[in-house]
């Protein structure tokens, strides 16, 4: 495995564990606040559940995009509420370029990525290819 995807493995793992932890200090502090304080622990769980999930759904996307696993793999239904915008697929987009060897401007990976889910195709090989390999992709798309 390279170490570049190991680093969003670690990433993922990371933010689990980040949720975990947040999750046990609200338990912490929900015995100890009196009732009519328990509203300020809304902001730990919102940080939990709205930053860190998205984060962590985002960087499983980019890790399966990265090992080439189909789109419809990793996420088989979809609900509208949760589809992706377009700023998740560009950050997205941008941890491919970072943690991949994607060799093209950020708008080509952004194409890239939206061919992807709209196909279900995992270009696993985009991570390990040639630029000719590359080029050939997005042609087949644009």
């Amino acid at each position: 495995m390279d170490i570049k995807i190991l680093a969003v493995k670690i990433k993922i793992k990371s933010l689990a564990e980040e949720a975990r932890i947040i999750r046990m200090e609200e338990r912490k502090l929900k015995g100890r606040l009196p009732p009519e304080e328990r509203h300020r622990i809304q902001y730990l769980s919102l940080h939990r559940k709205v930053q860190v999930r998205k984060a962590a759904r985002l960087s499983q996307l980019a890790y399966g995009f990265l090992r080439g696993v189909p789109y419809r793999t990793i996420e088989p239904i979809t609900r509208l509420s949760n589809a992706l915008t377009p700023s998740d697929m560009l950050e997205i987009s941008k941890m491919v370029n970072r943690y991949g060897k994607a060799g093209g401007s950020l708008n080509d990976l952004c194409k890239v990525t939206e061919a992807w889910m709209d196909q279900g195709q995992g270009p696993g090989w985009y991570y390990k290819s040639s630029h000719a390999i590359q080029n050939e992709f997005m042609a087949r798309i644009i």
